[in-house]
This record gives C-alpha cells, structure tokens and sequence, in this order.
C-alpha cells in the first residue's frame, strides 16, 4: 500500500447545489487509477451507513461516517464511537422545549423524537432512498441500548441552531450544515480528524502517507490531521488554514487535478 486517501462526499465528489448528482466520469476514472496505483480510497462523510445506499456507486476501500464516529475497512469494523447516553437525553429535552426537530443516528436506524416531525424535515429526508424501516419512533427508555453516533437537528431559525450550540459547547459539536437550518451533532471528541487518524494509524500507514479532500466546515480537522490536505474550489474560507493546496470545483474535476498534482495518478 502507498497511502491512502480520504474523500468527503457532498461538495467532494458530488455539488447537488451545480447540479452535479454523481460524481463525474474524470472523478471515477482518477478514483480507479489511484487503486490500481497501490492505494487505499475511503469515504469520510457526515452521514450513516444507511445513507449511504442512495450515493451512485464508488469503489470505495473502506468508510469512516457520521463525522468520524464510526469506520470500517472491508468487512472489519475498526471503531465505533458514541454519545454518553446522558448527553443524548439533555440534547432530546432541549430540543423539545426549543421547538427543533431532532434524529438520533446509528448506523443502521434512525430514531426520531416527535410523532408530527416538520413537513421540511421529511422533504429532506426523502431526497435520500432509504428503507422505511431505517426511520423508527424512539422509545426514550431505549437510548443506552442505540448506541448513537450522531444527532441530526433542524430548526426555524438559525439562532436557534446558535442557541444550541452556545448550551453544548463543552460537550458537543454542532455543525452547521449548508443548506437550510440543519445540523450535525456529535461528541466534542469525535471528528472526521479524529477518524481519519485512527484509520491509518490502525493501518499503520505514515501520516505523511495520507491525502484528505473536502470543502466544508467538518472537514477542517480532516485536512489537519492528514499529511496533504486538499481543498475543493467552492470550499468554506476556514479550510485555507489547514490545506495544502487548493484544486477545482466538483465541476472541474478538482479530484483529479489534485491527483495529478502529488502524483498520484498521471
């Protein structure tokens, strides 16, 4: 193996906001050659497990999601990190006495709260294929036995996302997402940097082995925490901090431009 490098999904591979619903063939094409060059591709997203069967496919090696709270290669489950289950309560209590609509996210199932979720909720939903049994009412008792990975929150007002930040900033993570007043919720001590780093640490892959690309707020610590960090062109201004070269947008094939950059692929 030669290293191995790490992609986020939406605004990565795909920009639904260009219209660009599937990664393009360059994409694909660079994707494969860097295989057959001897190394590893995997896919570092927000999302779950479950989300992921609406995604086109890609010959991905291995999968860290939900922000870095859980990651696999093949069939071998390398970590699995969740939320203190007394943190997912007081989050659950918040949100409803502040009107927001809350998932709690395991791999697999998704649990919501509220018997008359948002109409804009449900909207979102659906723009993903998912089996309808990957949504489930949440039964409050149930939580220890879930472990939850990830919360998902969606609001009226942003200043209700920044309300909940502002109560949880000891102990969480609330990421904004860039559509809509949606966002992530994960443990302080989780993060794409965090999965990143004990997947090719597991490996035993060199840091400086390791390639991230992305373009939004929860990649920062991803393209920190690798040896070349990758920004796409529509990327959010933060990630010029920690990236060490700026390619294309999705549109221009930024993903093989950078390849052919580090020599990945020629």
């Amino acid at each position: 193996m030669r290293g191995i490098l790490f992609f986020d999904y939406d605004g990565t591979l795909v920009d639904e906001f260009a219209g660009v619903m599937k990664p393009t063939r360059r994409t694909l094409s660079a994707i494969s050659q860097a295989k057959e060059n001897g190394y590893l591709v995997v896919l570092a997203t927000g999302r779950t497990i479950a989300y992921l069967k609406s995604m086109p496919p890609v010959p991905f090696d291995g999968y860290i999601t939900t922000n870095g709270a859980y990651g696999t290669i093949g069939d071998r489950e390398l970590f699995n990190e969740t939320i203190p289950s007394e943190r997912v309560y007081r989050v659950m209590d918040y949100c409803g006495e502040h009107d927001i609509d809350c998932l709690l996210e395991t791999q697999n199932v998704s649990y919501y709260q509220k018997e008359a979720m948002s109409e804009q909720f449900w909207e979102r939903l659906l723009q993903f294929e998912f089996d309808p049994d990957g949504f489930r009412y949440l039964d409050r008792d149930s939580v220890p036995r879930l472990g939850v990975n990830k919360m998902f929150a969606m609001a009226e007002e942003q200043g209700q996302l920044q309300a909940l930040r502002q109560e949880f900033e000891r102990e969480l993570e609330v990421i904004p997402l860039p559509w809509g007043c949606f966002a992530d919720i994960t443990d302080i001590n989780m993060s794409k940097g965090v999965g990143v780093r004990k997947f090719y640490e597991t490996l035993g892959v060199p840091v400086e082995n390791t390639y991230a690309f992305g373009d939004g707020h929860n990649d920062y610590t991803m393209l920190e925490s690798v040896g070349h960090g990758v920004a796409m062109g529509n990327h959010q201004p933060s990630l010029e901090q920690v990236a060490e070269y700026i390619t294309g947008t999705v549109e221009e094939d930024g993903v093989e431009q950078a390849m052919k950059h580090y020599g990945i692929i020629r």
